[in-house]
């Protein structure tokens, strides 16, 4: 099985990265669904490891 655990930390954090940017926006509903996103991401990426 290929691990695609670079793949999902790369895209957690695209997702942080927009997460902030809305934050400074402040459209706090966007960045609270963006920083979601990213957790989702980041743990799959730790357990595919």
């Amino acid at each position: 099985m290929v691990s695609r655990f670079e793949d999902w930390i790369r895209q957690a954090e695209r997702n942080l990265k927009s997460a902030i940017v809305n934050y400074n926006a402040e459209l706090y509903e966007e960045a609270c669904y963006e920083a979601h996103q990213a957790a989702g991401k980041a743990i799959k990426g730790s357990s595919t490891s």
